[in-house]
C-alpha cells in the first residue's frame, strides 16, 4: 500500500525525498521508505536532468517523488527512468486517451511539447557503496499556465484551459493514484523478471519517437561535443543505439539528444 506524504511548498521533492532516505539509513532503515511518495503543490527549485530548472507553479501541475527501496541493489537507474516513463504514459492513455511518446530517457510528448519531465536519483549506502535505494521525480503540466517565455515554445501541458477540465484537484488525485500505482506495479514485476521487462521495454520502445530519427547528441553538457547521429534503437539495457555520421555505432548510457536542430 502506498504512503502519500503531502507538502504546500518546499524547494524540491527530490531532495526532500532524499533527505529521508539519509535519516533513515543511520538507522538502517531506508527500507522502511519504500513506497512512500512524497507529493508537494509548489516547488521553488525543482529540478530536471543536466541541473536544469523545472518550472513547478501551484494549481497547474502535478509534481511527486516516489521512494524506491528494494531489498536488492539498483545496478540500473536508467531501468527506473523507463519505468516512470512508462507508467505516466499508461495513466494519460488510461484517464484522458491521449497517446503521449517519450523522448529516450525521461521526457514525455504531447502534440509535439513536453507536458512531463522525470529525473531519477540514486541514494547510496555509505558501507556497500552500492546504490541502495531511489527516488523518483515526475512533473507532470496538467494546466497550460504562466509558462516563462523561455519555455513556451518547448512545454505543453495535458490541457489548455481551465474549461477542459472539471475540478482540477480531484483530476491530480486521479493522475497521481494511477502514475504511481503503475510505476510499482512495473518495479514490482519488472526487475526480478525478465518476461516482464522484455514486454515493459517493448511497449517503451513503441511509444519512442527518436528510433529512425537524425538527432544531435551531447554526451556532456555544452556543444564542444555534440555530435550527429541516426537512431537506430534502445537495447535491452535502456540503452540509446545510435549510428554516427561516419558509420560508427554507439550504445549510449546518458547524455542529451535533440530533434531540434539548423
Amino acid at each position: 500500500m502506498l504512503n502519500y506524504i503531502r507538502l504546500k511548498k518546499i524547494d524540491s521533492s527530490n531532495t526532500y525525498a532524499l533527505s529521508l532516505l539519509n535519516e533513515a539509513a543511520k538507522n538502517g532503515e531506508v527500507r522502511s521508505l519504500e513506497k512512500n511518495v512524497i507529493v508537494v503543490e509548489e516547488q521553488s527549485a525543482g529540478r530536471g536532468r543536466i541541473n536544469r530548472n523545472f518550472f513547478s507553479p501551484p494549481k497547474t501541475g502535478l509534481y511527486c517523488t516516489a521512494i524506491y527501496a528494494p531489498p536488492f541493489p539498483i545496478e540500473n537507474s536508467a531501468k527506473l527512468t523507463i519505468f516512470a516513463a512508462l507508467a505516466v504514459c499508461r495513466a494519460l492513455q488510461k484517464l484522458f486517451g491521449i497517446p503521449a511518446l517519450i523522448k529516450w530517457v525521461n521526457d514525455i510528448y504531447v502534440d509535439g511539447k513536453k507536458v512531463c519531465g522525470i529525473l531519477a536519483e540514486g541514494h547510496v549506502d555509505s558501507r556497500s557503496q552500492k546504490v541502495d535505494a531511489a527516488v523518483i521525480g515526475i512533473g507532470i503540466n496538467i494546466l497550460a499556465k504562466n509558462f516563462p517565455e523561455e519555455i513556451q515554445k518547448k512545454a505543453g501541458a495535458i490541457f489548455q484551459d481551465e474549461s477542459q477540465i472539471p475540478e482540477i484537484n480531484s483530476l491530480k488525485e486521479k493522475l497521481l493514484s494511477e502514475v504511481c500505482e503503475n510505476l510499482y506495479a512495473l518495479y514490482d514485476s519488472a526487475f526480478e523478471n525478465s518476461a516482464a521487462y522484455g514486454k515493459a521495454l517493448s511497449e517503451y520502445k513503441s511509444r519512442s519517437f527518436l528510433i529512425g530519427r537524425r538527432v544531435k547528441v551531447f554526451p556532456l553538457v555544452g556543444d564542444e561535443n555534440s555530435f550527429f547521429a541516426e537512431v537506430l534503437d534502445i537495447d535491452d539495457e535502456a540503452r540509446l543505439v545510435v549510428c554516427t555520421e561516419d558509420g560508427n555505432v554507439l550504445r549510449l548510457e546518458s547524455g542529451e539528444v535533440s530533434t531540434e536542430f539548423f
